[in-house]
C-alpha cells in the first residue's frame, strides 16, 4: 500500500469520526432545543394564566374599591346626623342648665322671702314663679325643637 493510500484511509477515518461526533452534537443540540421549546410553551401558558388571574384580581379590587367608596358616601349623612344630634343634646343641656339656674334663683328668692315681709314675699314668689315658668317654657320649646 502506498503512502497516499494510507493518508487517504486516515483522512477518511478522521472524517467518519468527525461526522459521527457532529451527528451526536447535532442530536444533543436538537434535544436541548426541544426541551427549551417545551419550557417556553409552559412559560407562555403560565404567563397567560397569571395574566388572566391578574386581570380578575384587578377587577375584583376595583369592585371592592367602588363598594367601599359607595359605603363611605352613604355614611356621610349618618355622620352629619350624629353632629346634629350632638348639637341638639348641647341645646337640651343648656336648657336644663337654665332651668337649674332658675330653680336655684327661686330657692334663693324663697330663702330671702322667708326673711322679709309678707308683701315682699309675695312679689318675690311671683317673680320666681314667672322666671321658673319662663325657663320651663323655654326648656319645653327647645326639647320639642330637638325632637323635630
Amino acid at each position: 500500500m502506498a503512502a497516499w493510500e494510507i493518508c487517504l484511509a486516515v483522512i477518511t477515518a478522521s472524517i467518519v469520526v468527525l461526522v459521527f461526533y457532529l451527528v451526536r452534537i447535532i442530536q444533543t443540540a436538537k434535544k436541548s432545543l426541544e426541551i427549551t421549546q417545551e419550557t417556553l410553551q409552559k412559560v407562555q401558558q403560565e404567563l397567560a394564566e397569571v395574566s388572566k388571574e391578574t386581570t380578575h384580581l384587578l377587577r375584583s379590587t376595583e369592585a371592592v374599591t367602588n363598594d367601599i367608596h359607595e359605603k363611605l358616601r352613604t355614611l356621610d349623612p349618618v355622620c352629619r346626623s350624629i353632629g346634629e344630634t350632638g348639637e341638639a343634646l348641647r341645646q337640651v343641656t343648656n336648657s336644663v342648665r337654665q332651668v337649674s339656674t332658675a330653680v336655684a334663683t327661686s330657692a334663693n328668692t324663697a330663702q330671702k322671702a322667708i326673711q322679709s315681709s309678707r308683701v315682699t314675699d309675695l312679689i318675690e314668689w311671683a317673680v320666681s314663679g314667672a322666671q321658673l315658668w319662663s325657663a320651663w317654657k323655654e326648656y319645653r320649646g327647645s326639647k320639642n325643637k330637638s325632637k323635630s
